[in-house]
């Protein structure tokens, strides 16, 4: 008799992946969100799609991810829904994702004298409130946080023995911009802030000392006598030099004529104006967001009103967005 024997083994594949649906709701009024763009990290790999019925589908193993979800109505100038979530993966499934409405906070820290505070402390009072809070501002005095949860937050600022605190009412999808005032001025406190006064103080005796030097040799050429041949030719040097002052008053003029313009600016018009002139006056719209940090929406609002102002031109050229000071503004009409 033979007897056969049949050994069965598993036909290795690959990991089986399970469909995850994932619905997305909001938190404070439980209603289905749809038609927004969704950038989300899962397990440090980025991703971006446009969710236009609220379910995103995804093809996953099983395990658990680290997953961090980002809500963006292009219609808003910041993030609108954020969360931080445990996905576990084990069957095909449909879940119900209830995100956090958030808003972005922007400001200076000051003393009572108006003065910028670099690498203040902060503190941050807020519900839901993200990963990665600023504990400092920058060397300008500045701080941002982004995905603060809408409602009220507080945020308290100290240097020194100095302290100030705002309250803040974050709305969703927007950018709030605060001050905090500290309770007393730092010039006496801080050595660094005296140096840079002292410093100031001396940039600026030393440009008038050059400015004096500069006027006595000028009255000393003019008030030589013309006597000979030789000093004629002095003479048509002097001429020219006469001219340059005045090409140099033309010069001041138009740059009064700037000066005037820019006092009429708030400080991110006159931020995108200075960029222009610092760069041949002229350049992408990518590169101006990219140095002044502002944002897309921000910006192009911006813009357009720049040039509605005839202080900008707008052309496109292609995908590109060149952005250059009119003539009525340089004064060369």
């Amino acid at each position: 008799m033979i007897v056969i024997m049949l050994f069965s083994f598993p036909l290795v594949l690959g990991d089986e992946q399970y469909n995850i649906k994932l619905e997305f709701f909001d938190l404070s009024t439980n209603y289905q969100i749809s038609d927004f763009v969704l950038n989300y990290n899962l397990d440090g790999d980025e991703y971006s799609t446009y969710v236009d019925d609220g379910l995103l589908e995804l093809d996953l193993e099983k395990g658990k991810y680290d997953l961090e979800l980002k809500v963006d109505d292009t219609k808003t100038l910041s993030i609108d829904y954020y969360l931080l979530y445990e996905l576990v993966v084990k069957e095909d499934t449909t879940t119900k994702i209830y995100l956090t409405p958030v808003g972005s906070v922007r400001g200076f820290v000051k003393d009572s004298l108006d003065n910028i505070v670099p690498e203040a402390d902060l503190k941050f009072d807020c519900p839901n409130h993200p990963k990665d809070l600023p504990v400092e501002t920058d060397e300008f005095g500045f701080f941002k946080v982004d995905n603060i949860a809408v409602g009220n937050s507080d945020i308290l600022a100290s240097y020194g023995k100095a302290v100030g605190m705002v309250d803040v009412q974050v709305e969703k999808g927007e950018i709030t911009e605060v001050t905090i005032n500290l309770d007393k001025s730092l010039l006496q406190e801080s050595p660094r802030n005296i140096y840079a006064f002292m410093g100031g103080f001396l940039i600026v005796l030393f440009i008038l000392l050059l400015l004096y030097v500069y006027q006595r040799t000028v009255d000393k050429k003019q008030s030589q006598p013309k006597v000979n041949a030789k000093q004629k030719v002095n003479t048509k040097n002097d001429l020219d030099k006469d001219n340059n002052g005045k090409n140099n008053n033309d010069k001041n003029k138009v740059t009064d004529h700037i000066n005037t313009i820019l006092t009429t600016l708030n400080a991110k018009e006159k931020a995108v104006v200075e960029y222009l002139l610092a760069n041949n006056n002229q350049t992408s719209q990518a590169k101006i967001r990219h140095n002044t940090g502002l944002p897309r929406t921000t910006l192009s609002r911006l813009l357009q009103g720049l040039e509605g102002k005839k202080i900008i031109f707008i052309e496109k050229h292609g995908k590109m967005v060149k952005v250059g000071l009119t003539d009525f503004f340089l004064d060369k009409q």
